[in-house]
């Protein structure tokens, strides 16, 4: 039986590419234009490439098996998870964590106040300016959809809730 592998690589087109990089230091000698369809082979020659290229920085995993006995693998990257910003007074690790500097439960669950931990939550919700406009975006979208919801309940009668994932499921509990 000929081995064949299912390539799973959501992971890496996440990454902003810039030329040919994807982040500092990892380089792919083929151009890929992630804005068209690939065969699978392709997909393939392409993750094998990065992994090869690339070993300090990626490398794959098969987490499973379709129906058809093919793996399914993943590539790993190993990336600079946290922002650039300066380190606090007397530290020297930059960056905060941005996925837990929002104001959601800030400095609860899941997170370090070490600013040299890469799950450092920075000294306050919103102590990162890319936090902070994420947090003023969603705001901004809550409030054009409360003024729809409004507006759609005027004419025809029917209300809607609107929120954050977590503000609609705390009025459903």
């Amino acid at each position: 039986m000929e081995k064949s592998t299912l390539g799973f690589f959501v992971l890496v087109l996440t990454i902003v590419q810039t030329s040919n990089s994807l982040v500092e230091g990892l380089e792919s000698t083929r151009i890929y234009d992630y804005t068209k369809y690939h065969p699978m082979d392709e997909i393939y020659k392409w993750m094998e490439d990065v992994e090869r290229e690339n070993p300090e920085l990626v490398s794959s995993a098969v987490y499973g098996r379709t129906f058809e006995g093919k793996n399914i693998t993943l590539l790993k990257t190993r990336l600079w998870r946290k922002s650039r910003s300066t380190p606090p007074s007397g530290n020297s690790c930059l960056g905060v964590d941005l996925n837990r500097n929002f104001n959601a439960n800030w400095g609860t669950v899941g997170v370090s106040f070490d600013s040299c931990a890469n799950t450092y939550c920075g000294k306050e919700a919103g102590s990162e300016p890319e936090a902070t406009a994420v947090m003023d975006f969603v705001g901004k979208m809550v409030s054009v959809g409360k003024a729809a919801a409004a507006e759609m309940k005027k004419l025809h009668g029917m209300g809607y809730t609107v929120g954050t994932s977590p503000q609609i499921l705390w009025v459903l509990l």
